[in-house]
């Protein structure tokens, strides 16, 4: 057990604590957000590379109001906005993260090497798997269209229909990549790391080795932990969920557009665009959900053990103890707390909100 509240200066994270977490920067790399010192160069091109993907999505999205304006058109110019924002968010709270990080050498001795090694594994999959969806996606909603339809609902496409099929294919493609691999790098970088970190607390917190004098010290450092996670991730999860819920939205109303004209071209690729976005939703959500237990957990055994010492002695600590359930709690910018009943709440939102879609897609008789 580390007595000490912050590692020492020159120390790193435990092998087994950094593979937990790790491979989760790899997202943030890929976005501009991240590099070792030695690294610089590649960050500015990346992030270079990252802005120049958004301006061509905005300008082309100008370009198709210019043509015909539709509110379609108007909300998801304004989405964009979401991921541009995150990252600019994300790169002013990168120390913080990179804090945050270093600070899981305090659980170091409570999180079994067994199961540190089986997390390293699951994190390192998850990645890969994100990563190959990220990039496939565009690539296969490229082929779904082009190849079984001529019909492309891509202003852009259209203007340039003489200029053959092949370099139409390729500006199609790139609009693709553009259009989706920022967004997605972003949010899944985030869900990914917030994720992956509540776990490794919540393993750290189910350590039934430690003692009862150790557990105190292990509860003040797991409130500072909660204190700085909620601090830079309460504002980001909250757009986060935001951008999704937008997503669900426009996905919503596509299918059932799509459906209402028989036009079924895409409509597999946006099942897996659902799918991804509700994949996120329950990563977040079951990640944070399972590390404030365990928190809570640990106060509640900390509350019966000074509830049996002399009580003149231990009031004191049990006032504050109770006290700290509110601060034991993830939030998205504080609207709503990170927990399971969210879902069923979501669920029932995006239910009325699909039936009342249907309604107003019925064809006029």
């Amino acid at each position: 057990m580390i007595d000490k509240d912050h590692p020492k200066k020159g120390n790193t994270v435990p092998v087994h604590v950094q593979n937990i977490v790790t491979p989760t920067l790899i997202l943030f790399r890929l976005g501009g957000l991240y590099s070792k010192k030695r690294n610089r160069s590649r960050q500015i091109i990346l992030a270079l590379l990252f802005h120049v993907m958004y301006l061509w999505i905005v300008a082309f999205k100008i370009f198709c109001l210019s043509l015909k304006l539709n509110w379609g058109s108007v909300s998801a110019t304004v989405v964009k906005v979401i991921p541009l924002s995150l990252w600019w968010l994300v790169r002013l709270r990168m120390k913080k993260i990179l804090s945050l990080v270093k600070k899981l050498e305090l659980f170091g001795e409570e999180i079994p090497d067994r199961d540190c090694k089986k997390v390293s594994k699951l994190t390192k999959t998850v990645i890969i798997v994100a990563t190959s969806v990220i990039f496939l996606h565009p690539i296969f909603r490229t082929l779904s269209t082009l190849i079984i339809s001529e019909e492309v609902a891509v202003c852009l496409y259209h203007e340039l229909y003489s200029i053959g099929k092949r370099n139409r294919a390729i500006i199609f493609l790139l609009h693709e990549l553009f259009n989706n691999c920022p967004d997605a790098v972003i949010t899944v970088s985030i869900v990914l790391f917030f994720s992956f970190y509540c776990y490794a607390l919540s393993l750290a917190l189910q350590n039934k080795r430690i003692s009862k004098n150790q557990t105190y010290l292990v509860y003040e450092r797991t409130l500072r932990i909660f204190k700085e996670l909620e601090n830079a991730f309460s504002p980001l999860i909250f757009l986060v969920f935001s951008h999704i819920v937008f997503e669900f939205l426009r996905i919503m109303f596509l299918i059932a557009f799509m459906l209402n004209y028989d036009n079924t071209t895409i409509i597999y690729t946006e099942f897996l665009s659902f799918f991804t976005q509700v994949t996120l939703i329950f990563l977040t959500v079951l990640a944070a959900d399972k590390a404030q237990v365990k928190a809570n957990d640990l106060r509640v055994s900390l509350l019966a053990f000074y509830k049996t010492r002399d009580a003149v002695n231990s009031s004191g600590e049990v006032a504050t103890l109770i006290e700290d359930r509110k601060l034991l709690r993830f939030t998205a910018w504080g609207i709503f707390t990170i927990r399971k009943p969210l879902f069923l709440s979501l669920s029932a939102w995006l239910f009325a909100y699909g039936v009342i879609l249907l309604q107003f897609m019925k064809p006029s008789s």
